[in-house]
């Protein structure tokens, strides 16, 4: 019997070239590392939040595992969690709202690559919503292991326009 999958297997094609409005969507939000676009310690990082959110009973069944930029060496990844936890004074500095309004493009395919995909995306939204992108936030929809048993990386590409 093969190793089980630890990522459901999402249909990303639901998210391409899609708006969407977002208010008080909830996140945990944890540091990362990074060089050059490349996160450094991620295996890591996406343990701690999803025990931090397990443990604090704010842990959807399907949650979302962005990653955003947040400066020239530092990111941050953002889980989405259900609610605020109230309790719990320390965790609820790290939840956040993101906000706004988004566009989302569909990949899979080599992170390598990726680059040809988010130029699509700014193209596509410079010209259908005469807009530039402000930000873009990253779904890594499964891991690297899951994605050999799902036919490749799978990532969701959300710009946000407002």
């Amino acid at each position: 019997m093969g190793e089980e999958e630890c990522c459901s297997d999402i249909d990303i094609k639901k998210y391409d070239l899609k708006l969407s409005k977002w208010s008080n969507k909830s996140f945990l939000a944890v540091n990362i590392l990074h060089i050059f676009h490349i996160p450094l310690g991620m295996g890591s990082a996406v343990k701690y939040a999803f025990k931090t959110a397990e443990k604090a009973g704010i842990m959807p069944s399907q949650p979302m595992l962005l990653y955003g930029k947040e400066g020239l060496f530092w990111a941050k990844l953002f889980l989405e969690v259900q609610k605020q936890p109230s309790e719990n004074k320390e965790l609820s500095k790290q939840i956040v709202s993101l906000e706004g309004t988004f566009v989302s493009k569909a990949y899979q395919g080599s992170y390598s690559k990726m680059g040809a995909a988010i130029k699509e995306l700014k193209e596509y939204v410079t010209q259908k919503y005469q807009k530039e992108p402000l930000e873009y936030y990253f779904w890594y929809a499964n891991c690297p292991k899951c994605a050999k048993k799902q036919g490749g990386e799978k990532t969701v590409i959300f710009a946000r326009i407002s």
